[in-house]
């Protein structure tokens, strides 16, 4: 079973460029990153996590909350 994936795998499965993920790494977005043989490896909970705020951070911002309106 595979533990990691590599930054490459990440942007594929995001739809978003390899050095973006690079960027995130640097920038400590993923727990418990390697980097073996030159290549960055992520743990796939750490990714999960990331993907899971992702989520709901892009769902606070689609569904604003409506303000409530007396009168």
């Amino acid at each position: 079973m595979k533990h990691y994936l590599n930054a490459g795998e990440i942007a594929r499965l995001e739809g978003i460029g390899k050095a973006t993920v690079t960027r995130y790494i640097k920038d400590g977005v993923f727990d418990d990153v390697r980097k073996v043989a030159r290549q960055w490896r992520i743990p796939i909970p750490s990714y999960e996590r990331w993907r899971e705020s992702t989520k709901l951070k892009n769902n606070q911002a689609e569904n604003p909350r409506e303000e409530d309106h007396h009168g």
